[in-house]
Order: C-alpha cells, then structure tokens, then sequence
C-alpha cells in the first residue's frame, strides 16, 4: 500500500515531529564553558531520529523519496480531466494526471540530488532502515568512516563527503566543517550547508548571551542567521526554515532573551547589508572558479507551500516577522493561492 504522502495530516505531523528533533533531545548545542568555545552536538544537526514512517514520508515530500502515485490514484485513470500543469498545481495527488505526476517527481528528485539533499546516520542509528533516511545511498559509503578519515575526505573535491561530514563531524572539527559548509554553499550543494550555518549562528548568539549576559553580540549572530536564512528560502530550503522557526519559538533562549522578534527590530538595514555582504560573497567565489548555479524549479516552490501553511497555523508570528523583512532578498513568505489552500484544509483538518 503506497502512502499519500502529501497529505495534510501528514504534514502537522511532520512539522511537529522535526520541531522535537530540531530544539529537543538534551538541547541543541553544547557549550564548552572552560574553553568558552562554541560547540554544537551534530546528533542533533541531523534530523536522523528515528520518525514515523508516515511523518518521514511528508518530510521527504520535496525530496528523493516521492512515491509515484499515492494510495488514492493507485487505480485512477490518467485519461480523466486534470489541472493543466502550466498553470499550476497545490495537491499533485489530487491535480496532476500520471505523466504531470512522474514528471514533477523526477525534476524534484533531481534538485535533491543537485542540492545534496541526503541524509547521514550517525553510529547510534547505523542499522536503522533508508526509509527513514531520505537519499541515504548517496552519504552512506562515508558513514562508518573515522573522524579523521571523514575530515580528510570532505577537504577533496567529493560532494557527497563534504555533505557527510558536516553532519556526522565532531564538535572538535567545527572550523573545518563551517569551513565544508561554505565550500558547498559555493558550489551550490546547498541544503545541508545552509541549516548549518544558521544553525551555527544560533548556537553562537546563545554561547555569546551566556557568556556576557549583553545581547549585543547575540543581536550580530542573529542577523547572520537571517541573512542565511533569506539564501535558503531563495531556493525554498524546507530544512532551514524549519531549524529557524522551530529553535526561535521553542528553545529557551531564543524564545525569551534572545527572541528575534524583539531583538532585530529596526534592525532591516543591518539584515540587509549582512544579506548583501553574503550574496556578494559567494557571486564572487562563483564567479572565481566558474560556477554557474541552477535556482529552484518551480515544482520544489509548490510543494514548499504546504509547509508554509504549517507554520502559518503553528508559528505565524516568527513567519510574519520574517516576512516583513520581504525586501532584502526574493524570497517569498506571503500567502499564496496554493499556500491558502493548504492553511484551508489544516484548518478543517483541525476541526475535526
């Protein structure tokens, strides 16, 4: 029986489950208070807890694992009227015919592998099924590497080792693996790279606050992970809204002291510029080594929409502030047509 996995439930599910991943389990960073260093503990840098398969299925709904078909187009004749798929599509279960179907899943499936959307286990779940590991086949051959033999290899030129290794790496090679993170950021491998980087930032704005108790320099960290969290939405980085709005409205911290609602109010120019000071960064490393990037295909925006939605019911505050930030960068946060649907059926879903 194949899974719908592009169903709303699925979806509150999910987004619940990744919040518990992402700002649960012990905290999400570790800080060294006699070195007052900031480190981060990458068992929770990953989302490779064990998950519900029908939760995971919805995670990976932008991913890899697109089932062809869900449970309710098993038997449907694909001659039966269609949304058009030019003008557009919010349910592909419900909108697309078979052929606009496997069409949308393999160019999807395609930005995933592009983007290095693949995700490692760490040794305490090494055994643990694919399933719950969306594209693992590409990270596995480095999984069970030591830390040095990792740290080595993602130095090369291997995508796939670089993408392992800032999510399996030690908090003792957290230079390197910021370092890694950028270098894939660069080259447009970008998925895994970004949520460690605003992860990163966020981490460091909490080290920061409890080590001075000022938020000043907390307030400088802060904007960095907006600013890198506007790149990833550029290209509607699911992964790195999700570690944003789940740590900002769920940790301690972040929700209180340190709450950027607060915190970065009338702080737009600063955004902006840090924004800029990035982008601009990175075009030039571009352009240096003659790297032309591919953007988003709009497939990977419609089914970004759904989780919007989620956050719109869940997290709308931290969304809104987000999006009044609308002009540093294209990324787009406003409700949309599809992303109305969604909310639409959430909330009948809620009031059931």
């Amino acid at each position: 029986m194949i899974k719908n996995i592009f169903s709303p439930l699925a979806v509150i599910i999910v987004v619940f489950i990744l919040i518990r991943v992402v700002v649960g389990g012990g905290g999400t960073d570790i800080v060294n208070d006699t070195k007052n260093e900031v480190v981060i503990d990458n068992a929770n840098m990953r989302l490779d807890s064990k998950i519900s398969d029908t939760s995971y299925a919805a995670n990976s709904a932008i991913g890899n694992n697109i089932n062809t078909q869900s449970e309710s187009r098993e038997n449907q004749d694909v001659s039966v009227e269609k949304t058009e798929y030019e003008i557009g599509w919010c349910f592909p279960d419900e909108d697309l015919g078979q052929s606009d179907h496997d069409f949308m899943k393999q160019l999807v499936a395609d930005w995933s592998e592009y983007t290095g959307r693949a995700y490692a286990k760490s040794t305490a779940v090494i055994f643990e099924d694919n399933y719950h590991f969306e594209n693992n086949e590409f990270v596995s051959p480095y999984q069970e590497l030591s830390e040095e033999e990792l740290e080595s290899r993602a130095k090369g030129d291997d995508k796939w080792a670089k993408i392992a290794f800032i999510q399996l790496g030690s908090f003792f090679q957290i230079d390197s693996m910021r370092h890694v993170a950028n270098e894939l950021l660069v080259s447009g491998a970008s998925y895994h790279a970004l949520n460690f980087l605003i992860r990163d930032k966020l981490v460091s704005a909490k080290a920061a606050y409890r080590k001075t108790k000022d938020v000043k320099l907390s307030r400088e960290h802060l904007i960095d992970a907006v600013a890198y969290l506007f790149i990833a939405l550029e290209d509607y980085n699911d992964l790195a809204l999700v570690t944003y709005v789940a740590n900002v409205s769920s940790d301690e911290l972040l929700s209180e002291q340190l709450n950027p609602q607060w915190l970065l109010q009338g702080f737009d120019d600063e955004i902006s510029q840090r924004y800029k000071e990035l982008t601009d960064n990175i075009a030039r490393k571009r352009e240096n080594n003659g790297i032309d990037v591919e953007r988003a295909p709009p497939e990977v925006k419609q089914l970004f929409s759904r989780v919007l939605a989620s956050f719109y019911r869940s997290d709308r505050n931290v969304i809104e502030q987000l999006n009044d930030f609308k002009t540093i960068s294209s990324a787009d946060l406003s409700v949309s047509p599809c992303t109305e649907r969604h909310i639409e059926r959430l909330v009948k879903i809620e009031n059931q």
